[in-house]
C-alpha cells in the first residue's frame, strides 16, 4: 500500500473516531431524563379538574338540588391543595389559585365558573410552557 492510499483511510479514521466520545471517567455518557415535579404536578392537577367537573355537574339533578355530598367537595379542595405544594415555580403559584377558589367557593358551589376557567387556564399556560402538555377539564 502506498502512502497516498493511506491518507484516504487515515482521514476516515480520525472523523469517524471524533463522533464517539467517552467521559474522562471511562463510562460511556447517557442521556438525563427530563424529570421535574412539575410534570407530576400538571398530570395530577388534570385529573383533579376532571373529579371536579364532575361533581360540578353531578352537584344538580332536574329539581336543581345537590347530588353531592360536602364532604367530596372538601376532599376534592384538598387534593387541588397537595397538587399545588408538589410544584415548583410558576406552576406551583398558578395551582395555589385555582387551589384557593376551589378551598373557597367550591365546597359550597358558590365557585364563579368564569374565574375558576381562568384560573385552570393560567396552570394550563404554565404548565404548557414548562414542557409538560396537559388537558385540563372545566364544564359548561
Amino acid at each position: 500500500m502506498n502512502a497516498k492510499s493511506l491518507v484516504p483511510l487515515t482521514a476516515l479514521a480520525l472523523l469517524l473516531s471524533a463522533c464517539s466520545t467517552v467521559p474522562t471517567n471511562g463510562t460511556a455518557a447517557s442521556p438525563s431524563p427530563k424529570s421535574s415535579p412539575n410534570e407530576a404536578a400538571c398530570q395530577d392537577f388534570a385529573g383533579a379538574t376532571d373529579r371536579f367537573s364532575t361533581l360540578v355537574i353531578a352537584a344538580f339533578n332536574e329539581d336543581g338540588l345537590t347530588d353531592v355530598e360536602d364532604s367530596e367537595l372538601a376532599a376534592i379542595g384538598g387534593t387541588f391543595d397537595s397538587i399545588a405544594l408538589s410544584a415548583e415555580g410558576e406552576v406551583k403559584e398558578r395551582m395555589a389559585v385555582t387551589a384557593s377558589i376551589v378551598l373557597e367557593d367550591g365546597v359550597t358551589l358558590g365557585i364563579s365558573p368564569d374565574e375558576y376557567f381562568e384560573s385552570v387556564g393560567s396552570v394550563a399556560r404554565a404548565c404548557d410552557a414548562d414542557g409538560f402538555e396537559s388537558r385540563f377539564a372545566t364544564w359548561s
